[in-house]
């Protein structure tokens, strides 16, 4: 079980996230731009700024908008503010099991 620390610690993270996705989502949609490439090439640095997520994480919140709207391009989308965060899968360079 996580501690008191780390589940408050864990909610403003994804708090944090979502408010990200949805200043992403409006970015987007007001400039129709909806693949993950250029959308990070509109705003990458300044929502690494203005939310303080990692690299890593302003990422995956561009990929988590540019992957809501594949389906709908109409209407601009909203994030609930404990929705879902995405991780990716950790970096290694060596596949093979330590010995």
């Amino acid at each position: 079980m996580p501690t008191l620390e780390q589940f408050h610690a864990l909610l403003e993270t994804m708090k944090r996230f979502n408010q990200a996705c949805n200043y992403i989502s409006e970015i987007a949609f007001r400039s129709r731009t909806f693949s993950k490439t250029k959308i990070q090439r509109l705003c990458y640095y300044d929502v690494r700024e203005k939310f303080g997520l990692s690299a890593q994480m302003t990422v995956r919140a561009i990929g988590k908008v540019s992957e809501s709207y594949r389906l709908d391009k109409k209407t601009l989308h909203h994030f609930k503010e404990t929705g879902a965060i995405v991780y990716g899968v950790p970096r290694r360079k060596n596949y093979l099991p330590v010995m």
